[in-house]
């Protein structure tokens, strides 16, 4: 399966990370995920390096290549802002909606995909992450045929649930208990199979 394109938007680059892009990858994942306060501790670019070396790996191993991750880079001042991703979803949508405990031989044997998504602090409200998703879902429905594709986060993190939204995703509340990061799921389905 062909790996994603770079992709543009009328004011962002999706592409994937170049050998330079450690720094910025590094940014993005302290101060757009998290809330930079290990920015420059030993151990957060330690992890920074893990991940770096995770996504190389995907991107040569043709059969998660296409799920990988991508940098939104905005086009007017050729800067990294943002990284978006498609990432397997770790259960069932229906156990996660219903709040049921999942036998392992239940577990489908398709994968779902779930989305990511983060953009520094001082660039967000300007619409770059819903941009982003956008792209990367009209391309993913049209390249590879999804049914549905997913994107999960916390109760309190309203920004990525107004994201959710404004790509067209329904909201739902996980019921099962601890899962901390995928408290809220939106679920987008492809309108070609609705």
């Amino acid at each position: 399966m062909p790996g994603i394109p770079p992709l543009e938007t009328y004011r962002l680059l999706l592409r994937p990370l170049a050998g330079d892009d450690f720094d910025a990858l590094h940014e993005i994942h302290e101060r757009g995920f998290g809330d930079g306060s290990a920015f420059m501790t030993a151990e957060a670019l330690a992890a920074s390096r893990k991940v770096l070396g995770w996504i190389e790996l995907n991107e040569w191993f043709p059969r998660l290549r296409w799920w990988n991750t991508r940098l939104i880079v905005l086009k007017a001042i050729q800067k990294p802002v943002g990284e978006i991703a498609f990432v397997p979803m770790p259960l069932p949508l229906d156990s996660i909606i219903a709040g049921e405990e999942v036998d392992s031989a239940q577990v489908p044997q398709t994968m779902e995909l779930s989305m990511v998504w983060g953009v520094l602090p001082e660039c967000r409200g300007n619409g770059y992450a819903a941009e982003a998703a956008k792209a990367m879902v009209d391309f993913a429905f049209k390249q590879f045929n999804l049914t549905r594709i997913m994107a999960d986060t916390e109760h309190a993190n309203r920004a990525s649930q107004s994201v959710m939204r404004k790509i067209g995703m329904t909201l739902y509340q996980n019921r099962l208990a601890g899962l901390d990061w995928i408290e809220t799921v939106g679920v987008l389905e492809n309108p070609q199979f609705g």
